[in-house]
C-alpha cells in the first residue's frame, strides 16, 4: 500500500478544513435567512396590526357619527311631532264651536279661585263670538248673565268690550290677580308640563 504523500495530507487537510468553513457557510446563511424572515414577519405583523387599528378606528368613528345622526334625526323627529301636536291643538281651540267655547270659559274660571266680580277680556276681533255664548245684555261691561248662570253662588263677572292684548282666548282681571286664559298661554304651560312626557313616550 502506497504512503499517502505530503501533498496528498495537505490536499484532505484542505478538504477538511473547506467543508468546515462551506458548513459554517451554510449555518451562518441559515441564520441570516431565518434572521430575515423573522425580520420581515415582523415588520409584516406591526402593519398589518397598524392597518387593523386604523381601519378599526375608521369603523368606530363612522359608527359614532352614523349612531350620533340616527340620534339626532329621531330627537328631530320627535321634536317636529311633538310640535305637531300642539299646533293641532291649537287649531283645535281656534275653531271651537259655541259649546266648546263656554265650557272651556266655564272650566278656566273654576279651576282658579275668585272674587266672582271679574271682568272678562278679549282681542276685538273675537268680541262678538265671547258675547253671544256669555251673556245676553248690551253695552261695554255687561254682565255674564249665561255663564254666571251656571256658575251660580252669587257670580257677577262681567264682559267689557275694551280690548285685551291677547291674539286669543280671554284674559280674567280681577281687584287683585288678573289670569292669562289665552290659548298661546295655555298651550305653553301644557307643552312645558307634558313635552319631556311625550318626548319619552315616542321612543
Amino acid at each position: 500500500m502506497m504512503e499517502k504523500t505530503l501533498k496528498d495530507l495537505i490536499l484532505e487537510k484542505g478538504k477538511d478544513e473547506t467543508k468546515v468553513i462551506l458548513d459554517e457557510g451554510k449555518l451562518a446563511a441559515k441564520s441570516l435567512y431565518d434572521n430575515l424572515i423573522n425580520e420581515n414577519k415582523k415588520q409584516l405583523e406591526n402593519k398589518k396590526a397598524k392597518k387593523l387599528n386604523e381601519f378599526n378606528s375608521t369603523l368606530n368613528l363612522a359608527k359614532n357619527n352614523a349612531k350620533r345622526s340616527l340620534v339626532e334625526e329621531t330627537s328631530k323627529i320627535k321634536q317636529d311631532l311633538i310640535e305637531s301636536v300642539f299646533i293641532n291643538l291649537k287649531e283645535y281651540l281656534l275653531n271651537l264651536n259655541d259649546k266648546e267655547l263656554f265650557n272651556y270659559i266655564l272650566n278656566k274660571i273654576k279651576s282658579v279661585n275668585l272674587n266672582k266680580d271679574e271682568i272678562i277680556s278679549v282681542n276685538k276681533n273675537d268680541y262678538e263670538k265671547y258675547k253671544k255664548v256669555l251673556s245676553t245684555k248690551k253695552g261695554k261691561l255687561i254682565d255674564c248673565d249665561l255663564l254666571n248662570q251656571k256658575l251660580g253662588d252669587n257670580y257677577q263677572i262681567k264682559l267689557t268690550n275694551e280690548e285685551a292684548s291677547i291674539n286669543n282666548g280671554f284674559l280674567l282681571m280681577g281687584k287683585d290677580f288678573d289670569y292669562n286664559f289665552s290659548f298661546d298661554e295655555s298651550l305653553e304651560l301644557l307643552q312645558n308640563k307634558y313635552e319631556k312626557i311625550i318626548y319619552e313616550d315616542l321612543k
